[in-house]
């Protein structure tokens, strides 16, 4: 009864984030977190803070993974820092991440009324946590409230506050990556060649920077890290992408999407795509090709890392929700391209019109002036005759005074 009445205090403290409906627990764990890391008391946490912190994530998570989470929490657009909405949001996001959850919006208003679980940070001990506070709601504001001196990590932190000795965060060496974690299945290539005409906007068979740019924005994956996978994938270094290079391109995005590091030259069963184009043409697909899968490789292209197959069921995104906002705007996107093509054909027919029109009245115009032309030769004519006939009646007039004067 007393840990309820404490719940429902914490409950009625100031806690608030926009887009976000917490529990208890999150609460509890969100808030000190947030204490620990904002030990500056600036109501905001920094960038490096964030990424000490981040990096504490354990199972960890890749740093392009962790950089597309800052991207999408920063909705307050703070320069180089996530203000307390944001850093619950970013741990709401790290959850999702850690318990195989997609890492995008939608998932993150879906997680409201589906629990995926609290984050885990190495030297947090979430139940220990929850323990001490939730009978001393008011203790993590009043610890708040003290202004500790500048410790310079989170574990000198905690223990200026608790008196106690955190876990220590395990050294991460970088892991190599099996190149078979790269192999392309023929449902893969499938999938990315349907998305292929959506992506080639001007219809040329390629792929150019700008259409790459506006069509693999959508995996919300920072713009260094899709410079580096456009390198890789433009085998041939003509700066546009084949078919082949495209879903190269497309399946590098998935991959790190997942989680999965990008390897800093192309894998050799990548790179053989593009070397079999012309062979795979004629004869089909290489023995030994890309085995099935029922998963749908497009499903984290759209939505982040895929749902593993181990969680349940409740836990897993609509495919459908998924793929059809894609579909649609490629749709949209397409049908936008045909209604401009449309008016600029019927533009360019008016335009020949009127310049046939503009022609036409350029030759009547230059007719009537050779007729004007003649007319004026004309005048000039009758003028001479009629001067010439007032000179013959001048003379006449001469004469006939001349015989009257004789008479």
């Amino acid at each position: 009864k007393k840990a309820a009445h404490s719940l429902s205090a914490l409950q009625m403290s100031n806690i608030y984030v926009p887009g976000l409906v917490l529990a208890q627990e999150e609460k509890i764990v969100f808030e000190y977190i947030y204490t620990m890391a904002d030990f500056r008391r600036a109501g905001k946490v920094d960038g490096m803070t964030v990424k000490k912190m981040f990096s504490m994530a354990n199972p960890p998570l890749h740093h392009q993974l962790l950089a597309s989470i800052w991207e999408l929490s920063n909705q307050s657009k703070q320069p180089g820092a996530l203000t307390k909405p944001d850093f619950y949001r970013a741990l709401r996001y790290i959850a999702l991440a850690q318990h195989g959850q997609p890492v995008n919006p939608q998932a993150l208003s879906l997680s409201n009324s589906r629990r995926v679980g609290l984050p885990k940070l190495s030297g947090f001990n979430n139940q220990q946590i929850i323990a001490t506070f939730s009978k001393n709601p008011r203790g993590i504001s009043q610890m708040y409230k003290q202004k500790p001196q500048m410790p310079v990590n989170v574990a000198q932190a905690q223990r200026h506050y608790y008196g106690a000795s955190p876990h220590r965060m395990p050294q991460q060496q970088p892991q190599a990556v099996d190149p078979a974690v790269f192999e392309m299945k023929d449902q893969d290539h499938a999938a990315y060649m349907k998305f292929f005409t959506g992506a080639d906007l001007d219809r040329d068979g390629y792929v150019s920077g700008k259409e790459a740019n506006h069509f693999f924005k959508m995996s919300k994956l920072p713009s260094t890290v899709l410079r580096d996978i456009w390198i890789l994938a433009d085998v041939d270094k003509n700066n546009k992408l084949d078919k082949e290079e495209f879903a190269i391109a497309m399946h590098l995005v998935m991959k790190v999407r997942n989680g999965v590091p990008l390897p800093r030259v192309l894998p050799a069963c990548l790179a053989k795509l593009k070397a079999n184009d012309k062979a795979a043409q004629s004869d089909g697909p290489p023995s030994g090709g890309r085995a099935a899968d029922d998963n749908d490789p497009l499903r984290s292209f759209v939505s982040g890392p895929s749902v593993l197959k181990k969680q349940p069921s409740a836990l897993a995104l609509n495919r459908d929700s998924e793929i059809i906002p894609l579909e649609s705007s490629i749709k949209a996107a397409t049908a936008r391209r045909d209604d401009f093509d449309a008016e600029l054909k019927l533009n360019n027919e008016q335009m020949t019109q009127s310049l046939t029109e503009i022609n036409e009245l350029k030759t009547k115009l230059k007719s009537l002036n050779k007729e004007s032309e003649e007319i004026q030769d004309k005048i000039k004519d009758a003028q001479e005759t009629l001067a010439h006939y007032d000179q013959q009646k001048v003379e006449l007039h001469s004469q006939v005074e001349d015989r009257q004067d004789t008479v």
